[in-house]
């Protein structure tokens, strides 16, 4: 089971427990990844004419993900976004629904792409941080080097960055 907190300045914490060091190291990969690979659903739900669908996941998603978190700021959040969500899916025009979920999915894609050079950054120029590194951290856990964990990173981040230029590139219906 994980449990999580989200800080005022969009730091969090994950705490994973049961039997399986396997599932901590899987939750602890996906930290990095998620923005990229969630960025990449939004993006083609866009592409697809489907904004309206993925507003009501994303929604749907983070009224879940309520029975995990354990501070009052990931609650509020998570309550308030699927919120805005569902207002938007009754209120809003079907044009500023895509344009919603564009900007979020184009937003989380950018995220994604900064925090793995951040990451990066931390490995090749500011080492007096490593400690602090997840892919540090996973590797003293797992016993696989530090490099395989920022490969994997890289590999998904990069993967869902190109995927979805490549969708935005040959996207005509998006002014639907």
């Amino acid at each position: 089971m994980c449990t999580g907190s989200v800080g005022l300045d969009h730091s969090g914490r994950l705490v994973s427990s049961g039997r399986s060091a396997f599932g901590a190291a899987w939750s602890g990969f996906w930290g990095y990844p998620a923005p990229a690979v969630v960025g990449l659903g939004l993006i083609a739900a866009f592409a697809a004419g489907r904004s309206g669908a993925a507003m009501s996941v994303g929604a749907l998603i983070l009224l879940v993900s309520l029975i995990f978190l354990r501070n009052l700021t990931g609650i509020l959040v998570a309550v308030v976004s699927a919120a805005v969500a569902q207002l938007l899916i009754l209120f809003a025009a079907p044009a500023t629904m895509n344009y919603v979920v564009l900007a979020l999915g184009v937003a989380l894609s950018v995220g994604g792409v900064r925090d793995l050079f951040k990451l990066a950054s931390v490995h090749t120029s500011r080492r007096d941080r490593i400690g602090a590194s997840d892919a540090f951290i996973l590797g003293r856990t797992t016993g696989l080097p530090a490099f395989v964990w920022l490969t994997g990173f890289t590999v998904v981040i990069l993967g869902c960055a190109a995927a979805s230029a490549w969708l935005l590139w040959g996207c005509s219906p998006c002014s639907s």
